[in-house]
């Protein structure tokens, strides 16, 4: 009979030790960090452009990085590959402190993008200045970025007329989107950044009278 009490303890004993092996104690099991909205990557489900317009897709090219597949800390030359490859995009000018690119993307329409580089030849910014040729094309285009970005990083923040910001911190990115609407003019300018390293200077400079 002792002996096999000694049995059934030793096999209850064996069953317990498991289950707190494969389960964790008490303590860790409710102690374990749950990942907050700040610090969870929204990234759009796959083939999420093919939702968006012809001249949307134009632009943004891919759904890697942060903008037509360039990720911030990227190369030089791994950037003209990717501009190459795309085919719809003409570099401009280019230096050791920047790329500069005209794309085309749908009909009398334009943007210029620059690829600002720091010292060692890595993307540390990326500046979008979009040029729709119409109020109504400024107007559907910007809803798609806001749709795309609060789609792919959160919800954004107002921070201005026009103006919205989205920041990642586990990724430390910061996207700054704006707008002005003139009679004469209907610009987008998108601002891509490291949030630790804030893009200096603002969205857009003052206009000139009569515009």
């Amino acid at each position: 009979m002792r002996v096999r009490r000694q049995i059934i303890g030793i096999s209850l004993f064996t069953v317990l030790s498991q289950l707190f092996f494969f389960c964790g104690s008490p303590d860790e099991t409710y102690n374990r960090e749950v990942p907050s909205e700040d610090t969870v990557a929204v990234v759009p489900q796959e083939n999420h452009l093919q939702h968006y317009s012809v001249d949307f897709q134009n632009l943004v090219q891919s759904e890697e990085g942060v903008f037509r597949g360039v990720r911030l800390g990227l190369s030089k030359d791994e950037v003209k590959k990717k501009e190459r490859n795309y085919g719809n995009s003409e570099i401009q000018e280019e230096n050791s402190q920047y790329l500069d690119y005209m794309v085309d993307y749908g009909s009398l329409e334009n943007t210029d993008l620059r690829y600002k580089l720091n010292d060692r030849g890595n993307v540390e910014v990326i500046e979008v200045n979009i040029y729709p040729n119409s109020k109504a094309g400024q107007d559907s285009l910007y809803n798609e970025f806001y749709s795309y970005f609060s789609e792919k990083y959160g919800k954004g923040m107002v921070i201005g007329a026009g103006i919205i910001k989205w920041e990642q911190k586990n990724n430390d990115l910061l996207v700054q989107m704006g707008k002005r609407d003139t009679q004469k003019i209907h610009d987008i300018n998108i601002i891509f950044s490291y949030l630790t390293r804030e893009a200096a200077g603002i969205l857009y400079e003052p206009l000139p009278e009569g515009l």
